[in-house]
Parts: C-alpha cells; sequence; structure tokens
C-alpha cells in the first residue's frame, strides 16, 4: 500500500469515526439500505422517467438509462441487470422498458430490451428472474458460421406483463408473450406463449395449471 492510499484509508477512517457520533449502529447495520439510496439519488436523472420513493441496489446494472421509464414506489434489488440495447455491434435499435408503479423485481434479475417490455403495477419477481424480447440471431442456418456473440440482435415481439403478476424464482419470460393480470408463475418456469388473466401457469414451456 502507498502512502497516498494509506492516507486516504486514515482520513475515511476519521470520518467514519466522527459519523459514529452522529449516527446509530442501526445505521450503520443497514449500510446496503444507505448505499442503496445514495446510488439511486445518483441515477434518477439519467432515465426517461423517474418516479418518487424508487429503490435501485447499488451493485445492479443500467444499461441505456434514456429508454428506461420508472414509476414510483419500484424497487430493484441487488445483482440485477436492466438494459435496454439503443445500439449493439453496430446496429441501432429503438428499446423501450416501462416498470410501472410498485412493482419489485428480485434479486438477479435479468431484463433485456430492443423492442418493448412492459411491466405492470404491483408486479413481484423472485430471485434469477429473465424478461427478454430479443435473442442473438434469427437461429437459421446461414448464421452458424458467426459466433453468438457477433449475431445480430432479433426481436420476436414485445413482451407485456399486466399488473399485480406474481413471479417465482428462476422464471424465464421469452419475446412476443403477455401475461394477463393477477397471474402466478411457478419456479422455474419457461414462457412461450400468451397467458390470459387469473390462472396458475407453470412449466417448461409454460402451460395453465388452473384458473383462479
Amino acid at each position: 500500500m502507498n502512502k497516498a492510499s494509506k492516507f486516504l484509508k486514515k482520513i475515511l477512517f476519521k470520518i467514519g469515526a466522527v459519523l459514529s457520533i452522529f449516527f446509530p449502529l442501526s445505521f450503520y447495520e443497514n449500510k446496503d439500505a444507505m448505499l442503496g439510496i445514495l446510488h439511486t439519488g445518483s441515477l434518477s436523472r439519467y432515465f426517461k422517467y423517474f418516479g418518487e420513493n424508487v429503490f435501485i441496489h447499488y451493485s445492479s446494472k443500467i444499461i441505456g438509462f434514456k429508454a428506461i421509464t420508472i414509476k414510483d414506489n419500484v424497487t430493484l434489488a441487488a445483482n440485477g441487470t436492466l438494459a435496454a440495447w439503443n445500439e449493439y455491434n453496430g446496429d441501432i435499435y429503438f428499446p423501450e422498458i416501462i416498470i410501472d408503479e410498485g412493482a419489485i423485481l428480485g434479486e438477479g434479475f435479468h431484463i433485456t430490451s430492443i423492442n418493448n417490455i412492459y411491466i405492470g403495477k404491483n408486479v413481484l419477481t423472485g430471485k434469477y428472474v429473465t424478461i427478454s424480447d430479443n435473442s442473438h440471431g434469427f437461429m437459421n442456418r446461414e448464421e452458424l458460421d458467426t459466433i453468438p456473440a457477433k449475431r445480430k440482435l432479433f426481436s420476436k415481439g414485445t413482451v407485456y406483463i399486466a399488473d399485480n403478476v406474481w413471479i417465482a424464482d428462476k422464471v424465464t419470460i421469452l419475446p412476443g408473450v403477455k401475461i394477463g393480470e393477477n397471474c402466478i408463475i411457478g419456479s422455474n418456469s419457461v414462457l412461450t406463449k400468451d397467458i390470459p388473466a387469473n390462472c396458475i401457469a407453470a412449466g417448461n414451456p409454460a402451460r395453465i395449471i388452473r384458473m383462479i
């Protein structure tokens, strides 16, 4: 450790010691929340629209701020990725992601768009949920000579998740899928087709288990 690093370490230590006079121990036990609030505030002005009482965990990654709308009371948990791809490998796209009021995206969420993704009011997801409106390539023989990372992004359609939907852990929602309001999607499901309102769906590919 060089002299500059040692000096900075001492300064940070002193700042922490001073802050401990004014803030209780519980403040530091909730440091993830405090850092998240600071992180959220620092990002807020970059979005297309940014609502009130939004929380974005500092470990989550945002790509394409100007194509993303986040409304009031939304929570983005730790280690997630929210990506609106305006450009990829020299190709230009016009994505839009809208996360409506009260939605909570669980840890490790992965949302990627070159087209349009809408997540409705009060949608709740578990951990490691993937929502995508695109894929790498058109999945034809002509592309086999091109490595996957170099293939053009392609969208089969938009993704629409209506209000009050509960999506359990490790669910994957593929392009062109619409989920109706009040649905419950079981863990590890893969959604390739539309799911109507007021039902429970699960499986790979997902199917309706029963109507609510």
